[in-house]
């Protein structure tokens, strides 16, 4: 299955009070033209792009960062709170299908990951994934494509009393005729639900459809006088391959005839010539097989 990707670029605090305010940084001031446009290039490519903005209240200096680190910065609704204007100017010339801005109370942004998962299900990326795994398994076995399908909404907890997007899952899944679960494996909210559900459609199916494997008969390839090579092992020179364990099968050692044969077929095979085109001299000994003896010219 071919899956289409979606690239997210998490572009985090670039504002102002970091660069050339409260906590001015001549390295962030030297970069900061440079990000804009990456950031532009990327939008303009398609990037899903998430702004993170450091974010506090005017009685910042009494919170707990505040009294570790007593300078204030990123005020909300102050002019050092604002996104550095380069980064302003790069993305006023783009669209982005996503640009989201999130605005951080603590130094981790805890609701990144919440946000993320609702543009995921505002976009219908949950429902289009639906269709094409369902699509694959028709073309594999319309038979399993037929059989009962619970989809299950994992990571609810992330939606907090936003209920839409799971909710046209739900829809989704009803108006075809899917059962429909959802649960948070982090909280374990739902997963007993999800068991007791799995458990009773399981009673209700048919015997197992049991598959036979197709017996597909494979034709050997004959062996041909190239199949053979020739190595070096010390002073000794050992012929092998299909063809010449298919000769040598054949041959009666004790029986000159039989040995006549069997030089005729490595002359004519070019074994001699190749042992010769690698230099081999007077009395080398030459393996082939059980069989060894010496080289003579």
């Amino acid at each position: 299955m071919e899956n289409e990707k979606i690239i997210l670029d998490i572009v985090v605090d670039v504002q102002k009070d970091f660069i050339t305010g409260a906590l001015v940084n001549a390295e962030a001031q030297a970069n900061v033209a440079h990000l804009a446009e990456v950031a532009r290039a990327h939008a303009q490519a398609g990037h899903w792009m998430f702004f993170t903005k450091d974010t506090h209240p005017e009685e910042y200096l009494d919170t707990r960062e505040g009294r570790r680190l007593p300078v204030e910065h990123c005020i909300e609704g102050t002019d050092g709170w604002n996104f550095a204007p380069e980064l302003e100017d790069a993305m006023d010339d783009t669209e982005p299908e996503v640009s989201h801005i999130v605005c951080k109370k603590t130094f981790g942004a805890y609701m990144l990951p919440s946000d993320i998962l609702d543009e995921l299900m505002a976009h219908n990326k949950a429902v289009d994934d639906i269709e094409k795994i369902n699509a694959e398994l028709a073309g594999y076995s319309e038979f399993l494509a037929a059989r009962p399908q619970i989809i299950v909404a994992n990571k609810t907890d992330l939606l907090g009393d936003d209920r839409e997007p799971v909710e046209k899952i739900r829809k989704y899944a009803e108006e075809r005729g899917f059962l429909f679960a959802e649960l948070s494996a982090a909280t374990n909210q739902g997963v007993k639900e999800l068991m007791n559900l799995t458990w009773h459609e399981l009673q209700q199916l048919p015997p197992v459809f049991i598959y036979e494997p197709e017996f597909v008969e494979v034709e050997e390839k004959a062996a041909t006088e190239n199949d053979w090579t020739i190595e070096r092992d010390g002073d000794a020179y050992v012929v092998t391959g299909a063809w010449v364990d298919k000769v040598m099968g054949s041959v009666n050692l004790d029986d000159y005839e039989s040995r006549q044969y069997m030089d005729r077929m490595l002359q004519t095979a070019g074994i001699y010539a190749k042992l010769e085109e690698m230099g081999i001299e007077e009395n080398a000994p030459v393996i082939i097989g059980e069989l060894e003896f010496e080289y003579v010219y």
